[in-house]
């Protein structure tokens, strides 16, 4: 992705597409206002024509061309995309009540005007913006997110009008040189607008920063959590050593008795494990309280199951077995006569 300067001319843009269009490794382009997911929309007012509602309706509005849907893999579930026609008559002559003439909105704008079905809503018209301008819906998109998964779907509103248009989305070939792709495109640039400054992003970087502070508590969470197992393996392994020093004439002693290893190691870990199962009962609610929490900040967010305090449970209870195993089987298989010496 890229963009271009301001109130760039409709010429400069054809010439600029054409340019692309000669660079091997580039399948499609766009030119748009912002892409589906990222910063820059537009906000708008509209009101459906016929309808006696004194409230207008607030919508997120992307300008663009009609290779918009095509670039960025939007999902048409009723009607039609504007064509390259549409896109021509209204970028070359725009009359002031015939502007924005066809559109395209999400699901979530068709039910919040109160249409039973995606197809009631095809060939409905409207009223756009404060100086009344007028438009049709001739296509559903399915619901997609203009932001991070914090927010809810908003209505939006795809309409076919590219002077505005000032950022390029460029779709690449599955295989492709992308420095040498990059090197010829800033050519192409610099060539169309002198002016300018070339940058340019991925959109997955743009979609990335929506959750730059969820990695970095993310990367947080697992350094500290290692750490923190690591302290807790420690403290178990001082406890299970000196509990069984404090035990080693018993030990002996149940030994010369004719008690095996295995119950030696029982005796010794029980203990352990039980301490490790009453943690676990009490961080238990605290983590699903914690991530329950959390998740309220996400529109979209999954449901925690018990299966994955189960699972991480098991984990603890399983690393505590092994760490207090290996001092406790130790201590049983010492020489009884060893032991009973100690005393």
């Amino acid at each position: 992705m890229m963009q271009i300067p301001e109130q760039s001319s409709i010429a400069k843009k054809e010439l600029f597409a054409a340019e692309l269009k000669t660079i091997p490794g580039i399948k499609d382009w766009s030119f748009s206002t912002s892409p589906p997911s990222g910063e820059g929309h537009w906000g708008t007012r509209m009101s459906l024509i016929g309808r006696e509602d004194p409230n207008l309706k607030s919508v997120t509005t992307i300008m663009t061309d009609d290779k918009y849907c095509q670039v960025y893999g939007l999902h048409l579930v009723a009607g039609r995309f504007f064509t390259i026609e549409d896109t021509s008559a209204v970028s070359r002559s725009i009359p002031e009540d015939l502007r924005f003439p066809k559109s395209v909105v999400n699901e979530t704008l068709v039910k919040e005007l109160g249409f039973a079905s995606n197809e009631e809503a095809l060939g409905k018209r409207f009223w756009i913006g404060m100086n009344g301008w007028h438009a049709e819906i001739t296509g559903i998109v399915s619901d997609f997110n203009i932001g991070s998964l914090h927010e809810a779907i908003k209505p939006t509103l795809i309409t076919q009008y590219t002077p505005f248009a000032d950022k390029v989305g460029v779709k690449l070939q599955a295989v492709t040189d992308i420095p040498g792709v990059i090197s010829q495109v800033t050519t192409s640039y610099k060539k169309i607008f002198p002016e300018g400054i070339f940058e340019y992003n991925f959109l997955d970087q743009e979609l990335d920063a929506f959750y730059k502070s969820e990695m970095r508590l993310f990367s947080l969470f697992k350094i500290f959590s290692v750490l923190a197992m690591l302290i807790s393996c420690l403290g178990l392994w001082g406890l299970i050593t000196f509990a069984a020093q404090q035990r080693t004439k018993e030990i002996g002693i149940r030994k010369i008795l004719g008690a095996s290893v295995p119950n030696l190691v029982s005796m010794l870990a029980k203990d352990f494990i039980l301490l490790v199962g009453i943690s676990i009962v009490i961080a238990v609610p605290l983590a699903y309280w914690g991530i329950h929490k959390w998740l309220q900040d996400f529109a979209f967010r999954i449901n925690i199951g018990w299966t994955a305090f189960f699972i991480a449970g098991a984990s603890a209870i399983l690393i505590a077995l092994i760490t207090v195993s290996f001092q406790a089987i130790k201590a049983a298989i010492t020489n009884p006569a060893k032991s009973l010496r100690t005393e």
